[in-house]
């Protein structure tokens, strides 16, 4: 099935309003010295949104300077704004494997934030079949893990009331 339409279905079903602080560790791209997608987010890690802000202009590759503009929207707790850029960057470019991957995970990071946990286990367990034997599919599986002992916990407090 095409990836941009299992993910444009995806967030049809999910409602396009999602997103998630939790920070899930980016996906195989192996830093450049100097890429400045990779200073800014490095930046951001850092807790320095204006530096992070300030390098996304030398950003050239279009599909990282969305994953990076959705992650400075995130830090600025606008989880909302930055999952629609994130979808953004994953509908316009679909093909490029390393940025898509990180953006479907920080879409499930999103979706945690936001407390759409259906939406973010969904989205965690298309990245495990379209990336399989990649480490975002190690990483959807880590947060597929931790939304299954949030399920149960909420499954638990909800019994005790």
């Amino acid at each position: 099935m095409n990836r941009t339409f299992v993910i444009l279905i995806l967030f049809a079903i999910a409602g396009l309003s999602a997103t998630a602080q939790q920070a899930v560790p980016p996906a195989a791209v192996k830093p450049v010295p100097g890429d400045p997608a990779e200073m800014a987010l490095n930046s951001l890690r850092a807790g320095q949104i204006p530096a992070a802000e300030a390098q996304i202009k030398d950003i050239t590759n279009p599909a990282a300077r969305r994953f990076v503009q959705a992650s400075i929207e995130q830090a600025k707790g606008e989880p909302k704004r930055a999952i629609q850029t994130v979808s953004d960057e994953i509908v316009q470019y679909p093909n490029d494997p390393d940025w898509t991957a990180k953006s479907e995970l920080l879409s499930a990071a999103l979706y945690m934030e936001l407390g759409m946990i259906d939406a973010a286990d969904v989205t965690a367990r298309q990245i495990q079949m379209l990336h399989e034997g990649t480490d975002a599919a190690v990483k959807a599986t880590a947060l597929r893990n931790k939304i299954e002992q949030l399920k149960k916990v909420t499954e638990v407090k909800g019994s005790i009331k």
